[in-house]
């Protein structure tokens, strides 16, 4: 008897088992979404560990809605504008939950939320490259549960934003190299665009991409060299545009409101800025400037990620007997992200942060899922056949697996995983923040009483039950008043150590030298706050001084 499938049931089937892929991935967002919650809301408000990127960035939303100046251009332009831009629902509740703001826990909420939803999308990779459902389950339970990717859905910082949206896109641009789905391409340049507004990093992914997609039209075109030009640029031009309007548009308003295109490498406070100020001390022991900043790198790398040549090599060769090239969407999304890593440490353009080599991580576990779509290990047992494909099944996830005590290991490394295991320096910078923040609500100050630069003073704004009494850096009138303190009514300055290090940068010291020693002239010094503070290893931190102004 021959049963006919009609196309009625043909599609019924085919929603089905959508519907199934569907449940199945929901269920990874939501088994991981409570960890990282309670993750989150331990480090932050038990323990008080806020990652100063991560609180700046909620600081940023703070000054949107909650300052003395409220605007929307106070968001800042040295970071990327969207974490801060999705933080303002969350500021906007401070009034019934403070610590969303004077704990950063805003951040942590949207660090999980992300990092849950990344999850989801390494186990919808897996399912549509038909990776055998045990060897899923086991990449996607190793990835939600690596220590880095663990810490950095908690932490609030923005790295779980941006390995979402790479996720999201090597999902969508693998479904256009395997089936040359235009919407599936405009879904890829749509998530570069938004990922843009998370990280520069971006940038290097969209060339990337941008390269591949040209190569790969090229390739499927027909014809003669000049027929196929066409096709080429219309692709190119679908996955490069939209990116190039949202690097652009941030370019532009930076450009105008602030007076340079790019604020992050240019301005006062951006990276290089930072580096030249404190170069010293963020380079101490990595062999910045020698042959040996490579070999530090490479130990960051290998920390995350110790098989991920042998677990690439494995994959490459399956994918290539396979004539599948899908695999080429994770390396060019996220190998375009590791290389200008890469090339900005070794040049110095940026501290070497550990974090920054975290997209390793989905990346070999990925590839680590291209190498075991042949191996299914139901049909293993039940033939007893197969075994050298067993062994190479344990000997993949093992690769995998091992990247888990290895990054632990180098994040707890005080060199290597400098930025992730120095609890005491966050607290330092919280407690003193607090500190100030008490003393100076205490006096019940009119709004514009005091000035404050928030590049270093965030912690001090960012937990006052008064922000209104402060003059911020982001401020409209800031320049202003800082020129001129006595005509704009302000009775305050709070000021950092402006010789050295980080506090060299502080506006207020540069615009008034010698004013942490002496008043520069304006002032007299009335108090000083002696809780630590993180930016000058070796000592007991930096004292904070409140100077009052003269009549």
């Amino acid at each position: 008897m021959v049963y006919l499938v009609t196309p009625r049931v043909a599609a019924g089937r085919a929603r089905g088992a959508t519907r199934m892929r569907t449940r199945k991935a929901f269920l990874a967002f939501g088994a991981v979404l409570g960890l990282y919650l309670v993750s989150g809301a331990w480090l932050a408000l038990a323990q008080h560990f806020i990652v100063g990127d991560a609180w700046s960035r909620v600081g940023n939303a703070s000054y949107v809605l909650l300052s003395r100046d409220p605007h929307l251009a106070a968001i800042g332009f040295v970071w990327n504008p969207l974490p801060s831009l999705l933080a303002l629902p969350f500021v906007a509740l401070r009034a019934l939950w403070p610590s969303l703001v004077t704990e950063g826990f805003a951040g942590n909420i949207l660090s999980a939320l992300f990092m849950a939803a990344a999850v989801r999308e390494m186990w919808s990779i897996l399912d549509e490259a038909r990776v055998p459902r045990h060897a899923s389950v086991a990449l996607t339970a190793l990835f939600a549960l690596h220590p880095v990717v663990v810490h950095y859905a908690a932490d609030g910082d923005s790295e779980a934003a941006f390995i979402f949206l790479l996720l999201f896109g090597i999902r969508h641009l693998s479904r256009w190299l395997r089936r040359n789905d235009p919407v599936s391409l405009v879904t890829t340049a749509l998530t570069l665009a938004v990922a843009y507004l998370v990280r520069y990093e971006t940038a290097a992914a969209a060339l990337s991409c941008v390269l591949l997609v040209a190569g790969v039209s090229f390739a499927r075109s027909r014809g003669v060299p000049r027929d196929r030009i066409a096709p080429v640029f219309a692709d190119a031009a679908v996955i490069g545009l939209p990116f190039a309007m949202a690097f652009t548009a941030w370019a532009a308003a930076s450009w105008l409101i602030v007076g340079s295109p790019f604020e992050q490498f240019a301005g006062i406070y951006g990276t290089a800025s930072q580096l030249a100020a404190d170069h010293d001390n963020i380079f101490a022991g990595t062999g910045q400037g020698t042959p040996a900043a490579v070999v530090y790198a490479l130990r960051q790398l290998t920390g995350l990620a110790p098989f991920l040549l042998p677990v690439g090599a494995i994959a490459a060769v399956l994918t290539v007997r396979r004539r599948d090239a899908a695999i080429l969407a994770p390396l060019a999304m996220i190998g375009g992200v590791l290389v200008f890593a890469l090339w900005a440490w070794i040049s110095g353009r940026t501290g070497g942060w550990f974090r920054y080599y975290i997209t390793v991580v989905p990346l070999v576990t990925v590839l680590a899922g291209y190498a075991m779509r042949d191996i299914r290990l139901g049909a293993i047992v039940r033939n007893h056949i197969g075994r050298l494909r067993v062994l190479a099944a344990i000997g993949i996830l093992s690769f995998v697996a091992v990247g888990l005590p290895s990054s632990a290991q180098t994040m707890i490394d005080p060199l290597l995983g400098r930025g992730e295991g120095d609890q005491a320096d966050d607290l330092r910078r919280y407690l003193a923040g607090k500190e100030v923040a008490a003393y100076l609500d205490s006096r019940a100050l009119p709004p514009g009483s005091v000035i404050v630069d928030v590049f270093l003073g965030f912690p001090i704004v960012l937990q006052s039950d008064n922000p209104r009494q402060f003059i911020i850096t982001p401020d409209r009138d800031f320049r202003a008043v800082l020129s001129a303190p006595a005509n704009f009514g302000a009775r305050y300055l709070i000021v950092p150590p402006t010789s050295s290090g980080l506090g060299s940068l502080d506006a207020i010291g540069r615009q008034y030298p010698g004013v942490y020693e002496t008043g520069g002239g304006i002032g007299r010094v009335v108090h000083e706050f002696e809780a630590p503070m993180p930016w000058l290893p070796g000592a007991q931190g930096f004292i904070w001084r409140l100077i009052e102004l003269d009549d």
